[in-house]
């Protein structure tokens, strides 16, 4: 199943390509009209519109690594080098008649918070011609509707709800909803490739079970607004409309989308009367008849148990993932104390996940943004400042940046559930530091956050927005990586809480939890060939005392030992990355470690690279 209303596009701004030379203008302009790229009105070149598939069934993510299809391939480095990646995502409806009834096929988006984007009417001609086929495929509407698109660039993440429900069309109120599913998409970019991750946030099919999620604070409205059958307005805010107030119908039809009715109050069975007794003769005299028992009161049925409190967040973390508690104190200490957070250490060590864990554990489940620093991040992509916006004609409107825009969610979020809100923001140090976070130094110290402006009038913002006091702010930081990225200035450093994150001495005890099924002695083997990151694994000759390979790699080897492969096979496919640094000896004795756990695959992979390794 490919999404409706979302898709993903290559783009050559204009601005990149006139600091080019004239030649190589010249070659791209030729080579594009080869097939597939378009220029639009402000001389950005297109690319065309790529589709993406969406979790189906059991799943709850997917991945598509985004083809470059350009038609030359003179010229295929130099447009990879000044292209970038973007979503494409858009308001879309179609119906189809059935008789009295109407089946509606609806895409819609809002922010992470589940709250109206702002999105552009002057919808591309090429953007709606693919939507209307989507939609044609998926329900054969006769008159498919685009009413508003907003690109989305990297690193950002797009909440996108699409649904099939069924209106009546005297009164176009919704009688039934076949399909609702919500997901999370945004794009990332590594070694060259770009990627979309869709990560399915709540699904509900015909006839399912009630789901509680639809109805928080993350995606109330986006659901009432798409409960409402046939949408007065867009949901999305255009031109400065704000969307329309949801009917009391829709409100209803949520409750009995996320309330599950209690179960039936059995009632006692009848009991079948006695049969009479035969008459006797009455005796003369007889003593007086003992009073009558009382007829026993039916047993009341017990209502159903109240639904037990929520479990702490900072109790059930370390039930998440492998960390040290000492770790978690310092982090969460530093958080409450409303003091930026830096969390480092090497690839696959947890600290992504332990930035989201620490921001549910204090702003609640979802309540963050979370984005990847870019090289070419300046402080307009960080606080905001003025953009052209898409469309046939050339303006310029204030485009709030990813720490704006979560200080805004930040009081969003105050009001609706009294809970900050967090920023995380990924992969810190891959960003220029003095170029996207000059302007905002002084402000990650809470003293001045109520003296100084993130944005204002001189920066084309309508108004004056602040940081609040308690902002939060959690930043990751891959050290592996440090020599090839940018170096966080003394500055930056003093204004952070850093902590390091290493591979904990409990990860064998949560990963045997987290994977009780498999057996012993496929742990025995998989640490006895990879090690513990403790000094015996350079005595034995094992994997970690030669790279550095963190906990989500024993993950990710133990998923696909679930899957139904062998630790053998998955060892095999997930330790090749990491062979090409190891020298000879190095490579013999991890095969000896192979060996001695018979994993003959695995084995004779290192003793294919000793062959070809010089030294």
């Amino acid at each position: 199943m490919h999404s409706v209303n979302v898709f993903a596009q290559h783009k050559i701004l204009y601005d990149t390509l006139t600091r080019l030379s004239g030649d190589e203008q010249a070659a791209l302009d030729r080579a594009m009209l080869g097939g597939g790229w378009s220029k639009d009105v402000n001389g950005n070149l297109l690319s065309g519109l790529q589709a993406l598939p969406l979790p189906q069934g059991g799943q709850t993510t997917a991945t598509l690594d985004l083809a470059f299809d350009w038609p030359d391939s003179a010229t295929r480095t130099l447009a990879m080098g000044v292209a970038h990646p973007q979503l494409l995502v858009s308001e879309v409806h179609g119906a189809s008649p059935r008789g009295d009834l109407w089946l509606h096929q609806l895409g819609l988006a809002s922010d992470v918070e589940g709250q109206p984007l702002v999105m552009y009417a002057g919808v591309p001609r090429p953007l709606v011609t693919e939507v209307q086929r989507q939609l044609r495929a998926a329900i054969r509407s006769e008159s498919p509707v685009v009413s508003a698109y907003r690109p989305v660039p990297l690193g950002e993440t797009v909440r996108v709800l699409e649904a099939q429900v069924v209106t009546r069309q005297r009164d176009r109120r919704v009688t039934k909803v076949k399909t609702l599913d919500v997901y999370d998409l945004h794009l990332e970019q590594a070694g060259g490739i770009s990627r979309c991750q869709a990560a399915r946030r709540a699904g509900l099919r015909e006839d399912g079970a009630p789901l509680p999620v639809l109805g928080g604070s993350g995606m109330r409205a986006l659901v009432l607004h798409a409960l409402t059958g046939v949408p007065a307005a867009p949901f999305a805010v255009v031109d400065g409309q704000t969307p329309p107030t949801p009917p009391a119908s829709a409100e209803q039809l949520l409750g009995r989308l996320t309330t599950t009715p209690p179960p039936p109050v059995s009632k006692p069975k009848p009991q079948p009367a006695p049969p009479p007794r035969p008459r006797t003769p009455t005796p003369p005299s007889r003593p007086e008849a003992a009073p009558r028992a009382p007829e026993p009161e039916p047993e009341a049925v017990a209502p159903p148990p109240p639904p037990p409190p929520p479990a702490d967040p900072w109790l059930t973390l370390p039930e998440r993932m492998a960390v040290e508690p000492g770790i978690v104190e310092v982090a969460r200490k530093t958080l409450e104390r409303h003091r930026p957070l830096l969390l480092t250490g090497s690839p696959g060590v947890g600290k992504t996940l332990l930035a989201t864990l620490l921001a549910e554990a204090l702003c609640g489940e979802g309540n963050y943004t979370l984005v990847t620093a870019d090289a070419r991040w300046t402080s307009s992509e960080v606080l905001g400042g003025l953009r052209v916006v898409p469309g046939d004609s050339l303006r310029y409107a204030f485009m709030p940046g990813v720490v704006t825009r979560a200080a805004q969610r930040h009081a969003q979020s105050m009001q609706a559930t009294g809970r900050p809100h967090a920023l995380i923001v990924d992969e810190f140090n891959r960003a220029h530091q003095d170029e996207a976070f000059g302007r905002l130094l002084t402000l990650l110290d809470a003293r001045y956050r109520t003296q100084l402006p993130l944005v204002g009038p001189d920066d084309g913002a309508p108004e004056e927005v602040f940081l609040p006091a308690d902002f939060l702010l959690i930043g990751t930081l891959n050290d592996a990586d440090t020599a090839r990225l940018h170096d966080l200035s003394a500055a930056l450093q003093r204004r952070f809480t850093t902590v390091h994150l290493e591979v904990p001495a409990s990860e064998r005890t949560h990963l045997e939890r987290m994977y009780a099924e498999i057996p012993q002695v496929t742990f025995d083997a998989l640490y006895g060939v990879v090690g513990t990151s403790g000094p015996q694994d350079r005595a034995e000759g094992r994997l970690r005392s030669h790279v550095t390979v963190g906990t989500h790699f024993m993950s990710e080897v133990l998923e696909y030992v679930r899957a139904g492969m062998t630790l053998d096979a998955s060892l095999s496919t997930l330790a090749a990355s990491h062979l090409s640094h190891l020298t000879r000896v190095d490579l013999e004795r991890l095969a000896e470690r192979a060996a001695e756990h018979r994993l003959q695959g695995l084995r004779a992979q290192l003793e294919k690279a000793v062959s070809v390794t010089a030294f």
